[in-house]
């Protein structure tokens, strides 16, 4: 039916995103690591993030730009957490 999971099965799942940073040897640099709610719940989320703060006037550039170039870092950092993800970086 294309609807996806329903409310109850949102809620009984989660995320968990790993990013591993790799030295030109190979070597482990840094990971991070996302975790929080499901993927339909953060999409909705961040939609609606994004959509506030370009209402709002905070976009710091215009254009074609991936979500760093449109917000910045520390503010896509916090729009995630505001959207249900936890950033861990070790």
């Amino acid at each position: 039916s294309g609807t996806g999971p329903d409310a109850a099965a949102r809620a009984a799942s989660g995320s968990h995103i790993v990013a591993i940073a790799y030295g030109r040897d190979g070597q482990a640099l840094a990971t991070a690591e996302l975790r929080g709610v499901n993927g339909y719940t953060y999409t909705a989320n961040m939609l609606a993030w994004g959509a506030q703060q370009a209402q709002e006037g905070k976009l710091v550039a215009s254009g074609a730009l991936g979500p760093v170039g449109a917000f910045g870092l520390p503010a896509l950092v916090a729009g995630n957490r505001e959207a249900g993800l936890e950033l861990t970086v070790y």
